[in-house]
């Protein structure tokens, strides 16, 4: 699976009473539909899927496939404690007809890299389905390492990670020795960061005094959303500064910044 353009986690939103308002859950998604992304994640971070109970995850699965239909690519998200747990969520995405999963490493449990990297296995094995890593150690305390990459890589599911470590030299080092593996801006203040690092020059020279992009991500579909116009003048300035023909690399961006207001999230409130 290719992964372009702007892929955004899907917020889940609640009524007083903390039960999950569903009109609510189908705005969100026409929302961001409107706004033209890519592609949209159910069950990440952003959605709150720690503080939902099984059977809530299992149903915002269906019905965000129910809303969203063929219109554009879901990831359903796996995240749990156990194995089994993200295995069944894992299997519940692919009945639904999801197009990938998100796979993270189980939270508080600190597993070492070839534990981790079992886990991701077992989920691999049950679905067999294109697979987006989830490397976010802030939340998760554990980081996927060179080690983790090394074991996952056996498999060509594992096609994606989004990267939420916070170190750009995660990026550097994703980039440069995992190149088979599509990079994911999953941290907003990076965006540039990470478009800066895909630019590499190809050996034939503009003819024309200046350089075009060649770019597989579908940038310029119209978005309405305040970050892609200034990344995109921004690359395109850097490429024409090179003269060099140049492209974007396996670079695409998961990011909430198409949420203007604040969410208060379900573990902080009361009842």
């Amino acid at each position: 699976m290719k992964f372009e353009g702007i892929y955004t986690p899907a917020i889940t939103p609640l009524h007083d009473d903390q039960s999950i308002d569903w009109d609510g859950f189908a705005a969100v998604l026409e929302s961001l539909i409107s706004a033209g992304v890519h592609g949209i994640i159910i069950g990440g971070t952003t959605g709150e899927y720690y503080a939902h109970s099984a059977e809530e995850r299992m149903q915002t699965l269906v019905k965000a496939k129910e809303i969203v239909g063929t219109r554009l690519p879901l990831i359903g998200g796996t995240g749990a404690l156990r194995t089994e747990e993200s295995i069944g969520y894992a299997e519940a995405a692919k009945a639904a007809g999801y197009d990938a999963i998100l796979v993270a490493t189980p939270p508080y449990s600190q597993p070492t890299p070839r534990e981790n990297a079992l886990h991701a296995l077992r989920v691999d094995r049950a679905v067999d389905l294109p697979i987006m890593l989830y490397n976010y150690p802030g939340r998760m305390a554990a980081e996927m390492s060179e080690e983790y990459l090394d074991r996952v890589g056996r498999s060509p599911n594992f096609c994606a990670i989004k990267e939420s470590s916070g170190d750009i030299n995660r990026v550097h080092l994703l980039a440069r020795d995992y190149p088979h593996i599509q990079l994911s801006c999953g941290m907003d203040d990076q965006a540039l960061e990470f478009f800066v690092w895909a630019i590499h020059p190809v050996t034939r020279p503009s003819t024309q005094g200046h350089s075009t992009t060649r770019s597989p991500h579908r940038l310029n579909r119209p978005l309405k959303s305040s970050l892609t116009y200034p990344i995109r003048a921004f690359v395109v300035a850097r490429i024409r500064k090179r003269d060099t023909r140049s492209y974007q690399k396996n670079i695409f961006f998961s990011c909430d910044c198409l949420y203007k207001k604040s969410v208060v999230p379900r573990s902080c409130m009361t009842s």
